[in-house]
């Protein structure tokens, strides 16, 4: 039997946080992913990432503050 997880459905404008602590805004959904800008995370420049454009899967992000309208 296999377990299935519901993923929280993430809207862009979302603010997320990984597993890693790096806080990030959520620019594109997906499906079992986002992409996420991680140049809200604290020394993003210390991560060593080329770009702060990410890719999150859903099921390691936990919801900081949902968009407003």
């Amino acid at each position: 039997m296999e377990e299935t997880e519901e993923l929280f459905d993430y809207i862009v404008g979302d603010m997320v946080k990984t597993k890693e602590g790096w806080v990030a805004e959520v620019t594109a959904v997906l499906t079992n992913t986002v992409v996420g800008d991680l140049s809200h995370t604290k020394n993003f420049e210390s991560l060593g990432f080329e770009f702060e454009k990410q890719v999150l899967l859903k099921s390691e992000i936990e919801l900081l503050e949902r968009k407003t309208k």
